[in-house]
């Protein structure tokens, strides 16, 4: 399956760009320039990979728990536990420092 064919897929990448800002803003309280190209480098990476993938984001975690993992991002920063793609829930500075 094409990814033009996966539905919502581009809704998913979409809101995962936008979790990734709001993390950063979260936890410096504003974005600048290097900011910006991280989070470029970001959404291309997670755009390859999740385009590769077979199994499709969407099938992984519903559209509703990825937009309320935007919101508590948005809020929180790295302090927001998440729903990753896996089904568990974890504090998103702790997955960026399991990494």
């Amino acid at each position: 399956m094409s990814v033009a064919d996966r539905p919502r897929f581009t809704k998913y990448l979409l809101l995962l760009a936008f979790v990734a800002c709001a993390l950063v803003a979260g936890a410096v309280g504003r974005l600048v320039a290097a900011d910006t190209i991280a989070n470029a480098a970001l959404f291309y990476g997670l755009v390859q990979v999740l385009a590769t993938d077979p199994q499709p984001p969407e099938s992984r975690l519903a559209f509703d728990r990825a937009r309320a993992n935007f919101y508590a991002a948005a809020k929180d920063g790295l302090r927001a536990r998440l729903v990753w793609l896996d089904g568990r829930e974890a504090a998103a500075r702790a997955k960026a420092q399991a990494k």
